[in-house]
């Protein structure tokens, strides 16, 4: 029997976790990641059955140091950028999506920091067009650079929108990774947030199946993706953050890499980002 959503916060994170009822329409769904690969990772057992979804990746994937360009034989960051796409398709590919519908933003792996009025201003336009019902992103949990600030600059477009007074997409979250005390990563468990409620999904064999086959086509991401479980899946509606504190006490977890990037600094450029954008906590 065919039903509208009641309470659309409760009812589509329950359509997002794969309960079994059937709606009247699919809501259009926007799915943004830095990466390509992190919605895979949070969201891998359920994109075969979203048929009204648009993904966006906000960087290449491609870092400026080439250490992982040069590690897989790719002579340029523009290669290593294409290799990382193909992979995308493909593990789309073995979820049975042909011909997604996909924008990339282009921006530079692990540099995008630099660059949130942009990207804000872009996913603002974006929304604007599209005017989907869902978007899903990354929380802000201080686990790589991109993450937060494809979650800060998600959160500062919609508060464009409202501020213009048009409507606005609700907000989920899929899990990533931070660091626990040790410095370990931590996956598929969100920070806690009192307001939060998360939706837990274990997928069944041929969907963990299914998921496995995708993590296989990112043959360059190998040795990321063997980190992450294939057998869960965790969404929550987005908390409200202050992206001007840390996410968590302790050094976070890409202050244990040396990708460019500190929780102070991060700090300070969408402090700085805030005040471009006229907008405040």
């Amino acid at each position: 029997m065919s039903r509208n959503f009641g309470d659309k916060k409760t009812d589509y994170l329950r359509f997002l976790s794969g309960e079994h009822y059937s709606i009247t329409e699919e809501p259009p769904i926007v799915v943004i990641s830095a990466h390509a690969d992190d919605e895979i990772i949070g969201l891998g057992g359920q994109i075969s059955r979203l048929k009204n979804i648009t993904f966006i990746h906000i960087t290449d994937g491609a870092p400026e140091n080439m250490k992982d360009a040069f590690q897989y034989g790719f002579a340029s960051m523009e290669q290593y950028a294409k290799k990382r796409y193909e992979e995308f398709c493909s593990a789309l590919l073995a979820a049975g999506i042909k011909m997604p519908s996909y924008i990339k933003l282009g921006f530079v792996d692990q540099k995008s920091s630099y660059d949130l009025v942009k990207i804000t201003h872009i996913l603002a336009s974006i929304f604007m067009a599209l005017k989907p019902e869902i978007c899903i992103t990354h929380p802000y949990e201080g686990g790589h650079p991109d993450h937060d600030s494809a979650c800060f600059s998600v959160h500062m477009a919609l508060k464009i929108l409202r501020e213009k007074r048009l409507s606005t997409p609700i907000l989920f979250e899929f899990c990533s990774y931070h660091a626990d005390r040790q410095g370990k990563m931590v996956t598929f468990d969100f920070l806690p947030y009192e307001s939060s409620s998360i939706s837990k999904v274990i997928l069944d064999p041929e969907k963990e199946k299914q998921k496995i086959k995708m993590f296989d086509c990112f043959v360059t991401q190998k040795n990321v993706l063997q980190n992450f479980p294939t057998h869960i899946e965790c969404f929550r509606k987005a908390p409200e953050y202050d992206f001007l504190t840390p996410p968590h006490e302790g050094k976070l977890y890409y202050e244990y890499y040396d990708w460019g990037m500190r929780g102070q600094l991060w700090r300070s450029l969408a402090e700085e980002a805030l005040n471009r954008l006229f907008l405040s906590f």
